[in-house]
């Protein structure tokens, strides 16, 4: 078997997604962008596996703990020599990271469940717990306010409906029917946009989950519709490039916050000095720390997978499908 073409678009999203979180005012944005991160993780975990390919839980968590667990403590080692500001810059993007490690750590579990119960069916039972926390907690500002052990599952809604789309798009593709791109831009901008008017103006106390809480639906929508626009249109190559460093910029962008006051008296030039220093430190750190960590997790998989397979003498179609290659999410 093949290794699959990449999913047109994606890296693009990556990019958008991650820009948001770096340089929107206010929450209602960056954890907007942060729900479309979780579906699209949720979809490029779960491709290979709706493609008929099968991976060892092992080499899985080795592969994944190490693309995240290796930039985020070179990102917080470099924190701690910033100084409190970088650190509680870099603080506030941790809870997704948690929750990323913990969709990671189940993933094995679920998909013995996905063949059982269906992807479907266990996305509904998710939306029905986060329903519960989010009420449970209705006021807490964002996902961070939940603390690690609720926010993975007020959040799982989205990771599994991206589980969801990995499965339709390897039964039926993206879909014709998927209308205006633009439509689904505009929506999801002006559902972001009615959240934070809501928060500030509502008479009641109500906390972004809460809001975003049908927001994964229509993320899962506009994904699809830009998966579409991208199969049909192309992609431009430079945003592509750019989400592949989309995650060093996620990291990145609080410590170069924090080391770029802005300015009244030259709040233009200060801005810009913010913005290359979060484009620089993020590329820089891509080069020297998210790449090296890419390389390393895919050669410490393969070894553990062929190291498995020669234990495992005779048994050829297991040994090819182990050395299988993955789609990278």
């Amino acid at each position: 078997m093949q290794k699959p073409r990449a999913i047109p678009g994606l890296d693009t999203l990556r990019l958008v997604a991650a820009a948001i979180v770096a340089l929107s005012p206010g929450a209602a944005f960056p954890l907007a962008a942060a729900v479309v991160f979780f579906v699209i993780s949720g979809l490029c975990i779960h491709r290979d596996a709706a493609l008929g390919a099968a991976e060892r839980a092992g080499p899985f968590w080795l592969r994944r703990s190490i693309r995240i667990l290796v930039p985020l403590a070179a990102a917080q080692g470099l924190a701690i020599l910033l100084g409190a500001k970088a650190r509680a810059g870099l603080d506030v993007a941790l809870w997704s990271l948690w929750c990323e490690l913990i969709y990671y750590a189940l993933y094995p579990f679920l998909r013995p469940a996905f063949r059982r119960h269906g992807v479907a069916n266990l996305t509904i039972v998710s939306l029905v717990i986060a329903g519960a926390v989010v009420v449970l907690r209705w006021g807490a500002p964002d996902y961070a306010g939940f603390s690690v052990w609720f926010a993975w599952l007020a959040a799982a809604p989205a990771w599994m409906l991206g589980c969801l789309m990995a499965e339709q798009l390897a039964a039926v593709g993206s879909g014709a029917g998927m209308g205006c791109v633009w439509g689904w831009r505009l929506a999801v901008c002006g559902y972001a946009a009615l959240a934070m008017a809501a928060v500030a103006r509502s008479p009641i106390v109500i906390g972004y989950p809460a809001l975003l809480f049908p927001f994964p639906v229509l993320a899962y929508l506009w994904i699809l519709a830009e998966i579409r626009q991208a199969e049909r249109r192309g992609v431009w190559r430079a945003l592509e490039w750019g989400g592949r460093r989309s995650y060093s910029l996620y990291l990145v962008h609080g410590l170069a916050i924090a080391v770029t006051p802005l300015s009244a008296s030259a709040l233009g030039a200060t801005w810009g000095l913010r913005l290359a220093a979060i484009l620089a430190g993020a590329l820089v750190f891509h080069a020297i720390v998210e790449a090296p960590a890419h390389a390393l997790a895919r050669a410490a998989s393969r070894r553990w997978a062929e190291r498995f397979a020669r234990d495992r003498p005779g048994d050829d179609d297991r040994r090819a499908a182990l050395q299988r290659p993955a789609v990278s999410g």
